[in-house]
Order: structure tokens, then C-alpha cells, then sequence
């Protein structure tokens, strides 16, 4: 019985240009990497772009300093909501950004997308069961106090 070894075995082994990402960023670029080589030995052009897909897919973006970070956009302002929706709330805000930035890495920061994801994480509040009660200006899940 064969044994195939990896391509990339460790961090060290990865080309140059994949050694800059932060740890975590490198690991994904080498698992998919050897992933891709897996299933096509010796296409390194492919392995190459599946592994850079899947680090900017994972969140990694160079910053305004050309230096890999992982992108993270502080949701809009929830006030006194209960943990349950700030997290519904971060996690569909940053969900709809990075799809925005990925598209568009040269427009980071538009108003009109902000604004945009910003009502849809609303709208997974609400989607959630989670609603604002009129007397008391909380937010509430359906069918409890």
C-alpha cells in the first residue's frame, strides 16, 4: 500500500507568498491546498487559488497597511438587547459586510452597504422571535415577558 504524503506538511514547507498570513490564515491556505492536491497532484496553480479562496472566504483581508487581518465590522448599536440578539446582530452584520468587501475591496466603507446590512441583521433579530415591546422599549422573544 502506497502512503501519499502531503504537499505541505507543516507551516515551514508552504511557499513564501502564504508564509506573510497570520498562523491561523497560513493553516487554512495549507489545508485546502492539500486538499486541492489531493484530488489533482501536481495542478500547484489551482491548489494555489483554492487555498487563497479559502483564506479571504475565512475573513482575511489585507488592511489599509497591506498587512492580513481578520475582517470584523462592529455591528450596529443594540443598546440594552439581551446577548441572544447582539450575537444574531454581529454575526448577520458581519456576514453581509464581508460578502460587501470581498466583492468590493477598494470600497470598504460605503454608507449605502452599511446602512443595507444593517437592516438586514435587523431583520434576523426579528426573524429570530425577537421583537420590541411597545410599553417597555425592550426587546423581547415572542411569547415570553
Amino acid at each position: 500500500m502506497e502512503v501519499k504524503t502531503m504537499p505541505y506538511p507543516t507551516l515551514d514547507s508552504l511557499p513564501d507568498g502564504v508564509k506573510v498570513l497570520p498562523t491561523s490564515a497560513q493553516e487554512i491556505w495549507r489545508n485546502a491546498a492539500n486538499s486541492s492536491l489531493a484530488k489533482t497532484p501536481g495542478d500547484d496553480e489551482m491548489a494555489a487559488k483554492i487555498g487563497w479562496g479559502a483564506v479571504k472566504n475565512a475573513g482575511w483581508a489585507k488592511d489599509a497597511e497591506g498587512k492580513w487581518a481578520k475582517v470584523h465590522f462592529e455591528p450596529p448599536d443594540s443598546g440594552e438587547a439581551p446577548e441572544g440578539v447582539k450575537n444574531i446582530l454581529a454575526g448577520a452584520y458581519n456576514s453581509c459586510r464581508s460578502a460587501w468587501v470581498k466583492d468590493h475591496p477598494d470600497d470598504r466603507e460605503n454608507q449605502s452597504n452599511k446602512e443595507s446590512c444593517a437592516r438586514i441583521a435587523w431583520n434576523a433579530v426579528k426573524e429570530a422571535g425577537w421583537h420590541k415591546d411597545a410599553e417597555e422599549s425592550r426587546i423581547i422573544q415572542f411569547g415570553l415577558p
